[in-house]
């Protein structure tokens, strides 16, 4: 992405989780990207808001309409969860289900082919906007989910935490490439750089993002992965990475409800109505995305000694 092609973007996020969400966001705004929305997803959605309008505030992007989406999912066999960081932020009044279909919706309809959606959460708005007005959405111009699994057996978290709402997204035949955590797990902020984050103490987005780090850190004692930032950097530089084809399903049921049946590997799945060819990303430089998000959000030109090699990520 150059300075003249200036990426418009809806964000559909679970900010308040993992860290990555807020890490993806602060990219987002360093990159420059024209951020015309943003919603928030699954429980305490209105908490989940109230953290994205902050980090954007504190980026100078105040501007940018932030609406609490859908905290209850379309179709999950349980609730789970609790928020990691941002939990004593005051939950905005506004919002819900309806109103951020409707918003992620009208956006479609007025960027068109110029939008692309990211979601990076569970897939309630995104379902529910394609549910509730598919005459609009069909005129986006791409969506970029964040997960799935499928080259392995793992139920990934934005799929499990609506497995009904991510059916009916990878069915609505809408152009949506996906991001799935069996390439994601690869991408990892590094240990120079994170520990260079924990000891920022400067203000701003990255102050913010500092401290929100810092107290993700209290509930979880390993390096954040870039998952989120990844299908980001994916949006940024469709150049910089590979994808392939294949058909799938999603589960919405049953014991393995949650996960993404790649029907390529697996051609024992009766029920044919429900297999979808969907675009997976399948090859990328996950060194070049840690670079990318320290540059974008700290400025860094460098990277430590540990962290200059760039690595492929190829499972497909």
């Amino acid at each position: 992405m150059t300075g003249r092609d200036i990426m418009r973007l809806f964000i559909d996020t679970d900010i308040g989780d993992d860290i990555d969400d807020a890490l993806a966001i602060a990219m987002a705004v360093g990159a420059g990207a024209d951020i015309v929305g943003v919603t928030t997803v699954y429980r305490d959605a209105r908490v989940r808001a109230t953290i994205a309008k902050k980090l954007l505030a504190l980026s100078g992007r105040s501007d940018v309409h932030v609406v609490a989406g859908a905290s209850e999912p379309v179709k999950a066999p349980y609730y789970i969860g609790k928020l990691n960081y941002g939990a004593e932020e005051e939950p905005v009044s506004e919002g819900g289900g309806e109103e951020a279909a409707r918003f992620m919706a009208d956006s479609a309809e007025r960027f068109g082919g110029e939008l692309t959606i990211l979601a990076i959460g569970a897939q309630t708005n995104l379902a529910n906007a394609i549910t509730r007005y598919p005459e609009k959405m069909e005129k986006a111009g791409k969506i970029v989910v964040m997960g799935g699994c499928f080259t392995v057996q793992h139920n990934e978290w934005n799929i499990v935490c609506d497995p009904g709402a991510a059916r009916i997204v990878m069915e609505s035949g809408l152009n949506i490439l996906y991001v799935p955590w069996d390439v994601t797990k690869a991408a990892c902020v590094g240990k120079d750089n994170y520990e260079r984050i924990l000891g920022y103490s400067g203000g701003g987005q990255a102050g913010f993002i500092a401290e929100l780090v810092r107290q993700w850190q209290t509930r979880n004692d390993y390096v954040p992965l870039l998952h989120d930032p990844l299908a980001l950097y994916c949006c940024m530089y469709p150049e910089r990475i590979t994808t392939r084809r294949l058909k799938a399903t999603v589960l919405d049921e049953g014991e393995a409800c949650g996960l993404t049946l790649n029907l390529d590997d697996y051609d024992g799945f009766g029920d044919k109505t429900r297999v979808r060819e969907i675009e997976v990303l399948s090859n990328v430089d996950v060194g070049d995305v840690a670079r990318e998000f320290m540059r974008l959000v700290y400025g860094a030109a460098e990277l430590g000694k540990d962290e200059s090699k760039a690595y492929a990520a190829k499972v497909i």
